[in-house]
């Protein structure tokens, strides 16, 4: 490694482990200070650590989702201090190209996209199951019928929706039914208190029937129920995907989300996961992509604008394009990649058409006489 790359690489990682470490404290003290109250509760008396045990396993998820942030604003600042002190203008000056440059800090974007990576694919998600698991704060998932994050489910004709609590433990309790004929009309509708069986044989207990004609429901005690579900697959189907692990999403799309959900889902986010890791690399290029566009003579202000806005722009255009991939839009691949592609064609354009002020006027010819 030359003393260009390894003074570019020191600067970026020094500014990179600043900026983050200032944008998660600021965030994760404005988390604590809405659900502390909450959290001293659930830990019966004790105040000190059940605080650091609900910081410890928020900070990979929120460090996971302000890595990419921090790694452009430490592009930018590095940038801004070497516009500051002159340093730009001698490192165009002798003639290094720009791919030589990215090459150059290649090693630190490699960095922050493997943390990037870790992050999204283990320790956030092992972070986020612990906090549903302690049923603390807005990590709850309850076992009512108010429950907003219930999950539904299509088992053959029916439609069923059950609380997401009772999903993620397997004990089934409060689960509704929607029974439909062949043409996919509503018959009627179930309440079970709870359900119990395996397989495709389950008994509902404790059943309330509402029926389509505007009578009073019925209770009806209990009853059996045909319908395929398997507990195992619910667990998983009962988060969100950003909850799953690698291995899990790719054991879901493996068994087809089992026949329970669409796909597309799932396999869009196994692809958002390849490119959140690359993202923070991105975000260092593009800043010097842009920094070789614009030229050493332009000013501070023109390259810290310029950089944030089309870091920010790329990210909203690709937390769209999951969206939409997600609710089947579009595909799950061109979801994920297509705003990895655009922002790697705006790139190569910055590096291949650079503004006049960048180029060094020619000396003009001496007059002759």
């Amino acid at each position: 490694m030359s003393i260009l790359a390894r003074y570019l690489n020191r600067l970026l990682v020094l500014r990179f482990v600043m900026v983050l470490g200032g944008l998660v404290l600021v965030v994760l003290s404005l988390d604590l200070m809405e659900t502390s109250d909450n959290v001293v509760r659930s830990a019966r008396g004790e105040l000190v650590a059940p605080i650091l045990r609900y910081a410890l396993l928020r900070l990979p998820d929120l460090t996971a989702k302000l890595l990419p942030v921090a790694a452009l604003l430490a592009a930018i600042l590095t940038l801004v201090e070497l516009s500051r002190n002159r340093e730009t203008s001698a490192i165009w000056s002798t003639g290094v190209s720009p791919l030589r440059l990215i090459l150059a800090v290649l090693p630190a974007g490699l960095l922050f996209g493997s943390l990037q990576a870790a992050l999204d694919n283990w320790a956030a998600p092992k972070g986020l199951q612990e906090l549903y698991a302690w049923g603390v704060g807005p990590y709850t998932r309850e076992s009512s019928t108010a429950d907003t994050r219930a999950v539904w489910l299509r088992v053959g004709g029916d439609i069923l929706r059950i609380p997401s609590g009772a999903a993620q433990s397997g004990d089934l309790k409060n689960v509704i039914i929607f029974r439909r004929d062949a043409r996919g009309m509503l018959v009627d509708k179930l309440l079970a208190q709870e359900m119990n069986g395996q397989g495709d044989s389950w008994l509902l207990e404790d059943v309330t029937r509402w029926t389509t004609d505007g009578k009073e429901p019925t209770q009806l005690g209990s009853m059996a129920w045909q319908g395929e579900l398997n507990l195992e697959g619910l667990a998983l189907l009962a988060g969100e995907p950003r909850e799953l692990t690698f291995r899990q999403l790719k054991d879901l799309i493996a068994r087809d989300a089992y026949g329970q959900r669409s796909v597309d889902l799932y396999e869009t986010w196994l692809h958002f996961r390849f490119v959140s890791a690359t993202a923070p690399t991105f975000m260092v290029v593009l800043s010097l992509a842009i920094a070789y566009w614009l030229g050493a003579a332009a000013s501070i202000a023109r390259l810290f604008i310029s950089a944030l806005a089309l870091g920010f722009a790329f990210f909203i255009f690709s937390q769209t394009a999951l969206a939409m991939g997600k609710v089947g839009l579009l595909p799950p691949w061109l979801a994920a990649w297509a705003p990895v592609f655009c922002l790697t064609c705006l790139i190569v354009v910055l590096l291949l058409r650079r503004e006049p002020t960048h180029q060094s006027a020619r000396p003009r010819a001496a007059p002759s006489g």
